[in-house]
């Protein structure tokens, strides 16, 4: 599934990480931060906020960059010597 600003809500809805009420609600505002990858901030009022990542492309680098970002960030909440960045990190 290519992540766009119109079915980010959709994304998240699917993996029950936002309420249908919550969007109904207007707890929702949805903002893309598009640069070398898909980037969407999903800021909300009542809830927790969220940061979607995607690549752009499907190509070996891309996904291979993105895929050691993901593993900095488990390593910081998994591996006491990284743990010292768990404090300049967003939740994975």
């Amino acid at each position: 599934m290519i992540i766009t600003r119109e079915n980010v809500a959709y994304y998240l809805l699917s993996r029950g990480l936002l309420t249908f009420e919550s969007v109904v609600d207007g707890d929702l505002l949805i903002v893309e931060a598009t640069s070398r990858n898909r980037n969407f901030k999903i800021i909300r009022r009542d809830h927790p906020g969220y940061f979607v990542k995607q690549v752009k492309t499907f190509e070996p680098q891309a996904v291979e960059t993105l895929r050691y970002e993901a593993a900095c960030y488990w390593l910081s909440k998994n591996d006491a010597e990284f743990a010292p960045l768990a404090a300049l990190m967003p939740k994975f």
